[in-house]
């Protein structure tokens, strides 16, 4: 796993916590200051300024992560898939009050390039009619995860997915809400 605490001995998912310092976006703070930093998505997909007023589903305890993204001041950002530690790397854009984002490689590798060898490995590992999961896999991440928005606390991002059929039409999805972790929080 390629998450560390900063500081400390904590290493993994336990290390992830959300920052309770973390303050809402100023109205005059710009959307490329504001985002630099580390995110976690927080898979329960509800809007945090619920969870702040109703709390968490099912008693939850604290936000549960799927991945990590970090969002570099330059334009750059990685994200960790906490499951199984794929590990993609591309660029991100404020336009306006949104943040678009383009995925580039994924464990060190073009994208195009890793996927055909996922692909190919399914097919050693006799694997049948499962090539086209890679596909659709990326398609989900291009589809869902290309876009964020500040969310309605002020404090946390929303991905925006693209709405099938309706050319430039953008909704919240499930695919969770980025919430700013704590600054040791590190992913290399």
């Amino acid at each position: 796993m390629l998450l560390t605490a900063i500081g400390g001995c904590a290493k993994g998912k336990s290390a992830l916590s959300p920052d309770p310092a973390a303050k809402a976006k100023g109205n005059a703070e710009p959307m490329t200051t504001f985002v630099a930093g580390t995110w976690g998505v927080d898979v329960v997909g509800i809007d945090p300024s619920l969870v702040s007023l109703f709390g968490r589903p099912q008693g939850g305890r604290g936000a549960r992560f799927t991945d990590v993204y970090t969002f570099e001041p330059a334009g750059t950002f990685r994200a960790v898939r906490l499951r199984d530690g794929l590990r993609l790397e591309g660029d991100w854009k404020a336009d306006g009050k949104q943040i678009r984002l383009l995925y580039k490689r994924a464990n060190e590798k073009d994208l195009t390039v890793w996927a055909e060898e996922m692909r190919a490995q399914t097919r050693e590992d006799g694997g049948s009619g499962t090539d086209d999961l890679v596909w659709e896999e990326l398609k989900a991440i291009r589809d869902k995860r290309d876009m964020i928005q500040l969310g309605s606390d002020r404090k946390s991002l929303s991905f925006l997915a693209k709405v099938p059929g309706i050319d430039g039409t953008r909704i919240p999805t499930s695919a969770g809400y980025l919430i700013r972790l704590k600054s040791s929080v590190k992913v290399d």
